[in-house]
């Protein structure tokens, strides 16, 4: 009986990789070595947007993925499975514009609306109706469970459980719409705009 050692990047290889606090000098160092050695996918979670938009400039490659939270959250209320979504504000492109329009000193911007281009989506949505029936609702972010019923469809047409999907998608146009002064702010918490409005007061 023989045994052999099989080197550190072979069990990299096209693996999902999760680093919690993955923005910061050690976690980002991590993912890039990851990375170089083959790595599939990498889930770097932080607390802080800022210093997520600084490592997706620094490291440009598809393989990662930035989640915004505390990934002990995972731990204490999820299963295996189950899917997390963010409850996150939306904005109207109107709102948006007289937002920059403002922080450039501009209160009253000329805004012509020239409808949708063909094939534009006119929201973004997050959860569908049918999740959203089973969704628990935890306060910043939705739950959905696993999805466990089997593919054996025959069993479905044998004992059928009906259920209406009444609810609503969770999608941009019901979620909680930013004010334009609201929208001012979070735009000053992404570095470029901040950085290049300071540049221009200068």
């Amino acid at each position: 009986m023989s045994a052999s050692i099989v080197p550190a990047e072979d069990t990299i290889h096209d693996s999902v990789v999760t680093i919690t606090g993955g923005t910061g000098s050690f976690g980002s160092t991590m993912a890039m070595d990851l990375l170089a050695k083959g790595a599939g996918i990498i889930n770097t979670f932080s607390r802080d947007s800022a210093k997520h938009d600084a490592m997706r400039r620094r490291i440009d490659d598809p393989r990662v993925r930035y989640f915004i939270g505390d990934v002990r959250d995972a731990f204490f209320h999820a299963a295996p499975g189950d899917l997390f979504v963010r409850k996150a504000p939306a904005s109207t492109v109107e709102t948006l514009v007289r937002a920059v329009a403002s922080l450039w000193g501009d209160e009253h911007p000329e805004i012509r609306v020239i409808g949708s281009r063909h094939g534009e989506k006119l929201r973004e949505t997050l959860l569908s109706r049918e999740e959203m029936v089973k969704a628990e609702d935890q306060g910043g972010y939705f739950r959905v469970p696993r999805d466990a019923r089997s593919l054996q469809y025959e069993l479905f047409f044998d004992k059928c459980e009906a259920r209406t999907a009444s609810l609503p998608d969770y999608a941009s146009q019901n979620t909680d719409r930013l004010s334009a002064e609201e929208t001012k702010d979070l735009l000053l918490t992404i570095p470029e705009p901040a950085a290049q409005l300071e540049r221009s007061l200068a």
